[in-house]
């Protein structure tokens, strides 16, 4: 029988060494994630294709699976570390058919290179593209890129689900969403400041998004595309 960390509404969560203490306490909690679930109960559709951008250990993507049936989802995840947990977590409680999972980076920027740098910290949820931290606390690691223009023609989707620690920006910066109608994504005033927020809400605008809410605070927002 598979020993379990805890039950996250429904999605049970099979013990693991890749959960540190902070990440225990939020899922014995029902605290983990809870701002990007709450946001993807409110914009994801039943029947919905899903594009997940930075799928940590998977809960987010297992959980609104379950909740709001999407007929398809795709996780990117560029810590390799986390790959076999979040497919061993999927498995476990029957979301393989529909949730596929990949390993790599996505990138949106003209002739991205093959592989790109990724800082892999101690704490799952804070490995980003960008090298914020303390040297001696990450670990650089090279993960394959998947070219957005591609990626989108052979996994159609209309929702974006889209928490990469700090790689919002230069993402969002030159993509052009054909099909996509919201997205649903975190921002990190400590890593972009004020003016960071400003660039994000500016990109998004201009592809004719709104935001429900404040998209200069911090936290997770909503985005639709206007009519």
């Amino acid at each position: 029988m598979t020993k379990l960390l805890g039950i996250l509404r429904g999605v049970e969560i099979p013990e693991d060494r890749v959960f540190r203490p902070r990440m225990r306490r939020g899922v014995t909690s029902g605290g983990y994630e809870a701002r990007e679930i709450e946001a993807g109960l409110t914009a994801i559709e039943p029947g919905a294709r899903v594009l997940e951008l930075g799928a940590g250990v998977g809960i987010v993507g297992a959980v609104l699976t379950k909740e709001r049936a999407p007929q398809r989802w795709l996780s990117v995840e560029a810590n390799p570390d986390l790959i076999p947990y979040i497919r061993k977590l999927n498995a476990h409680n029957g979301l393989s058919d529909v949730i596929d999972v990949q390993h790599g980076v996505v990138l949106t920027r003209p002739s991205p290179p093959e592989r790109q740098t990724f800082y892999v910290r101690g704490s799952v949820i804070g490995s980003s593209l960008l090298q914020y931290g303390k040297p001696r606390h990450e670990v650089a690691v090279g993960v394959p890129v998947l070219r957005y223009d591609t990626l989108k023609k052979t996994f159609h989707h209309d929702v974006i689900l889209m928490d990469i620690e700090g790689g919002e920006l230069e993402f969002l910066r030159y993509a052009q969403f054909d099909d996509v109608e919201t997205i649903i994504l975190e921002t990190h005033q400590a890593i972009y400041g004020h003016g960071g927020l400003q660039d994000i809400s500016h990109a998004l605008s201009c592809r004719g998004f709104a935001c429900e809410g404040d998209p200069l605070c911090d936290g997770v927002h909503i985005w639709r595309r206007e009519r």
